[in-house]
């Protein structure tokens, strides 16, 4: 591994993943910040858009730099777009061109990797329901937990599950392009919003745990503490 002084001296311009070809197709938030970082790390990231209007955050603002939404900008560096119509068959059959060579995309191949990032998975009752993040936010738990105390669910000024989902898909990427050096097979990636928030939030046996490592062992059997609403509620009036 080089130092940094040894990388700036010989001006280093790949990263870990230069050679990796990612076919984003996805919009607005969690996709997009996803392939960013996995764009920022070397890979090429061709972002495919409808051709009328392109990705819908393109017009989301203020502000604007130079005629462009700063909220775009903000997650879309590191990319090559490309305007298809995959209404027409010529547009979907340029776009199955493209993931032949590709390493990651949104369809089923045995040498590329298949992730779909959906708002409740691909199975279940809810998988065909749009998914957006505050709907995720708000069934998997985080608004019951925001604002005031006595108030009504409150919607936070940062969408947490759509980044947060971000993050889970890339590390889950990682590994699976780690996997094919390994096996030499693709993966399929269900990334969700929801299995997302829920993963967040989940706080069963923790303070069991935190009890055993700072060693006050009743308190993970004391009755005002057993579920996270009774911790909460007495948080205030306890020497816990």
């Amino acid at each position: 591994m080089l130092s940094e002084s040894s990388c700036e001296k010989q001006q280093c311009t790949e990263g870990p993943l230069t050679g990796i070809r990612i076919l984003d197709m996805t919009r607005i938030l969690a996709g997009p910040f996803c392939t960013m970082i996995l764009g920022d790390l070397g890979a090429e990231i061709i972002k495919i858009e409808s051709p009328d209007g392109g990705d819908e955050s393109r017009n989301w603002g203020p502000p604007f730099i130079n005629g462009e939404s700063a909220y775009f900008l903000s997650v879309n560096r590191n990319k090559k777009s490309i305007a298809i119509d995959i209404k027409a068959a010529q547009g979907r059959d340029l776009i199955k061109k493209i993931a032949i060579n590709s390493d990651v995309f949104y369809c089923s191949a045995f040498n590329i990797l298949f992730h779909n990032r959906v708002g409740f998975g691909s199975t279940g009752p809810y998988s065909t329901r749009p998914g957006f993040d505050v709907i995720a936010a708000s069934i998997g738990g985080l608004l019951n937990i925001t604002g005031p105390e006595n108030g009504e669910p409150c919607k936070i000024g940062v969408a947490m599950t759509d980044l947060s989902t971000g993050l889970y898909a890339h590390g889950a990427i990682m590994a699976a392009l780690l996997q094919r050096i390994k096996t030499g097979k693709g993966q399929k990636i269900d990334c969700n919003l929801l299995s997302t928030q829920v993963s967040l939030l989940q706080v069963t046996g923790n303070l069991k745990i935190l009890c055993e490592i700072l060693n006050i062992h009743h308190y993970s059997t004391d009755p005002r503490f057993l579920t996270n609403k009774d911790r909460v509620q007495k948080s205030e009036n306890s020497d816990f």
